[in-house]
């Protein structure tokens, strides 16, 4: 493609917003804190195949970024020291931790744990 036409599909693409991959849920992950630093956006859309967990879906957003030692999980799969992860506003301790399976349209967000009264 021209470079001409790279802009406007650019530009198309943000106004239409991220386009579905064929078999795929979409899902966004709202970053804040160190792993917003970590990606350098605050949210991104991105395509999963049915079935991900956040685990997985968090692993492959941090490793296209600055690898796995950014990823909001210690290596034992438990949300690492200091952070909360939440799909659709509950914590995943609540569900099935770093298992949990994401469906189509649900909400990620990592942050810094609030804590205190």
């Amino acid at each position: 493609m021209y470079p001409v036409g790279d802009r406007i599909a650019a530009d198309i693409q943000s106004i239409q917003g991220p386009t579905r991959r064929r078999g795929c849920m979409q899902v966004s992950i709202t970053l804040y804190g160190p792993p917003r630093d970590a990606v350098g956006e605050k949210t991104v859309v991105r395509d999963v195949e049915p079935g991900t967990t956040v685990s997985e879906a968090f692993g492959a957003l941090f490793d296209a970024h600055r690898g796995p030692e950014s990823s909001p999980f210690a290596p034992d799969g438990s949300v690492a020291n200091g952070l909360t992860v939440t799909v659709n506003g509950e914590s995943i301790e609540r569900r099935e931790g770093a298992d949990t399976e994401l469906a189509d349209g649900d909400e990620l967000r990592v942050a810094p744990a609030f804590e205190g009264g």
